[in-house]
């Protein structure tokens, strides 16, 4: 183990680095953690050495998934999360401050997985793919205002 990170109340359920569109060898990187304790941690670093940026708060219950992508043109980060409340919630994060922009209430059963894909032609413009227990692929378009 080469390093060890705490900074969540109760099990991790998933880990995932962000990706962004451009890496600059001075930029920080990212990644997020998904708990029990039903937080979302976003991880702020370079090489070995991460801190906990922020603590994204929301779900009810669980949080069993996450995805996330950095943008070059505004360093806006956008976060989707996936818990066992039956909501996957959609998070843009710039700088210091995180704001949840949509919920996706599924009723009953929840998320096993998703990705967040952005659009190849609209830099503000996300692709949602969202695996649930059901037995179902479900994909949106995502974008600060709309979810389709």
């Amino acid at each position: 183990v080469r390093k060890t990170f705490s900074g969540h109340q109760g099990r991790l359920n998933c880990v995932k680095w962000i990706r962004q569109e451009q890496q600059n060898s001075n930029s920080d990187f990212y990644f997020l953690s998904a708990s029990v304790d039903k937080t979302i941690g976003v991880w702020k670093g370079k090489d070995e050495d991460y801190t906990k940026h922020l603590s994204l708060d929301g779900h009810q219950n669980s949080v069993t998934t996450v995805s996330g992508y950095q943008q070059s043109s505004n360093d806006n980060i956008y976060v989707a999360s996936g818990a066992a409340d039956s909501t996957v919630k959609i998070w843009r994060i710039n700088n210091t401050t995180a704001t949840c922009l949509h919920t996706i209430d599924f009723k009953n059963g929840f998320a096993i997985t998703l990705e967040l894909v952005p659009l190849d032609n609209h830099k503000d413009m996300f692709l949602l793919f969202v695996a649930t227990d059901k037995n179902k692929v479900h994909i949106y378009q995502v974008s600060d205002s709309v979810v389709n």
